[in-house]
């Protein structure tokens, strides 16, 4: 067990994803005594990067969205934290090039000039629906701007009043899906399918993926996106870095195994050294766990650990749990890691996520899954090439490329059996081929994580990963709260509110800090990053 230095923290953060590491840097730098205990052996969550063989690997947050738009949160808490030359962003022309079965197609980057460029290049695919496309842009426009308002804006009923007032088309489709939506503004099954596909991103089909959710996807995406020097390993070292900088502590290899409370208050936690820092053979298992108080608690980890797992259950309450139990988390993913030599790059592969669907039907890709993904015939299941990396010359050596594929969904049973594994990896290579020709002969480094690997890296459990789905029902004001039935715990992170993805939960982590900074009697505590009663500056 590595000791603390402090006997008594003001808060202590549970998790070093980016809602962690974004509440505890703006704590530390407000003054306050922080300690951030992580049980991966580097900060991040899903904003990682793993480093194998020469190769740099990014799991998930291989592209940002959001956070490189001007004046954006994210810049400012850079800016007001003094790591943004830490953290070097490289534009990419392209989000998203998607690959349907008899044409392909790509979402732009770069403001108001890309997001032209795709209603363009959509109105020069399907001329008959001009009309529509516009329309359904522009009322994807608004939506944008009104959702974009209340970002900072909770659940009291001044806030509420002001959504009501301001924010009219937000309220009136806020408990849309993308699919029908879609269906009032065009009518060709082509194009309803290019309008959609983003659902296949947060793991749902259309007729169940928030319409919101996907609107952020979407709008935000044209607006800006970019990739890391470094891979996003480096946003989460520059944030961690900033904590310690200001006085705190980030613990790494450390598994918090309870949150304390007392009297319906949380008190503090109990630590003991992780499994994964155990498996490294660096420390040994801990035969009593370390006690350590703090004021104030954050869990940045799945919000079912937390209730179920980290607190004794005759202090939670019944019917909180019963609810919590009745939600949805966004489904397991799998994903194959190979160091290739050869450069996708030169050979033409444009830096961005490829999509690649078999079929119009979305739908589709979340029916049996196990035998698409498992079986030979019939339609290929939905996978993602993220090359978005090969704008980063640090991602592999000179003239060699770190290529990742994603299957989304993927099952959530049935990862013990290494013969299943390794037909599915040989499978997932084979289908890989047929795009890049040659691919299997150029292969010198290979590795293949299942949801029982992301699991364990992650702690969501083998049947989720990146926090609860978004659905209509699951978003935004409609998401698991930040406040807690515990008193002094709060959340952070794509387990509450706002959403998913690094954006949305530093926002989370901003939240956070700012409900802990104003129970202390600290007026306006973002003031600094220009959010004053809820609204950030323009």
């Amino acid at each position: 067990m590595v000791s603390t230095r402090q006997d008594n923290y003001d808060t202590i953060i549970i998790g070093a994803g980016m809602g962690g590491l974004s509440c505890g840097a703006w704590l530390a730098h407000k003054g306050m005594k922080v300690l951030v205990v992580e049980q991966n052996l580097q900060p991040g969550g899903f904003c990682s990067s793993y480093k194998r063989n020469g190769f740099n690997f990014t799991p998930a947050a291989s592209v940002l969205t959001g956070c490189t738009k001007k004046d954006s949160v994210f810049l400012r808490l850079t800016q007001q934290l003094g790591i943004e030359k830490e953290i070097e962003f490289i534009p990419i022309e392209h989000c998203y090039h998607v690959h349907l079965p008899d044409f392909d197609y790509y979402i732009h980057s770069g403001g108001e000039e890309a997001r032209q460029k795709f209603i363009e290049q959509i109105i020069t695919l399907f001329p008959h629906e001009t009309k529509g496309i516009h329309a359904f842009f522009d009322k994807l426009e608004k939506f944008y701007q009104q959702a974009d308002y209340a970002t900072f804006l909770g659940t009291k009923p001044m806030d509420l009043a002001r959504v009501l007032l301001k924010c009219p088309t937000l309220v009136k489709n806020m408990g849309k899906t993308i699919g029908p939506f879609v269906d009032d503004y065009v009518k060709d099954p082509k194009l309803k399918t290019v309008l959609t596909m983003n659902s296949t991103c947060a793991f749902l089909p259309p007729s169940r993926a928030s319409l919101m959710g996907i609107v952020m996807l979407l709008i935000e995406g044209l607006i800006s996106n970019a990739t890391v020097k470094g891979g996003s390993q480096a946003i989460a070292e520059a944030f961690a870095r900033s904590v310690r900088d200001s006085g705190g502590e980030v613990l790494l290899g450390c598994l918090v195994d309870k949150i304390l409370v007392e009297d319906g208050k949380a008190y503090g936690v109990r630590v003991v050294n992780s499994p994964l820092a155990i498996s490294k053979g660096t420390v040994s298992a801990s035969e009593k766990g370390e006690e350590i108080l703090g004021t104030h608690i954050v869990s940045n980890v799945a919000a079912r650990q937390t209730f179920h797992n980290l607190i004794d259950a005759d202090k939670v309450d019944r019917k909180f749990l019963t609810g919590l139990d009745k939600l949805e988390p966004t489904g397991p993913f799998c994903a194959l890691f190979l160091g290739l030599d050869m450069d996708l790059k030169k050979m033409g592969f444009t830096p961005a996520l490829h999509v690649h669907s078999s079929t119009y039907d979305i739908k589709e890709h979340f029916n049996n899954l196990e035998a698409k993904m498992v079986g030979e015939q019939g339609p290929d299941p939905c996978f993602r090439f993220h090359l978005a990396p090969l704008s980063d010359p640090t991602s592999a050596p000179e003239g060699k490329s770190a290529f990742m594929m994603h299957y989304i969904p993927a099952p959530s049973r049935g990862w013990d059996d290494p013969e299943r594994e390794k037909k599915l990896v040989d499978l997932m290579i084979k289908r890989a081929e047929k795009v890049i020709p040659g691919l299997s002969q150029h292969i010198v480094y290979q590795e293949f994580w299942s949801p029982l690997t992301v699991d364990k890296y992650s702690l969501s459990g083998q049947d989720a990963s990146m926090g609860w789905a978004i659905t209509p029902e699951q978003i935004g004001p409609k998401r698991l709260a930040q406040e807690t039935p515990i008193k002094n715990l709060v959340l952070s992170g794509h387990w509450t509110r706002p959403a998913l993805g690094v954006l949305s939960v530093v926002i989370s982590g901003l939240q956070a800090a700012r409900m802990i900074l104003e129970s202390e009697g600290i007026e306006e505590p973002l003031a600094d990053l220009g959010i004053k009663r809820g609204l950030m500056s323009k």
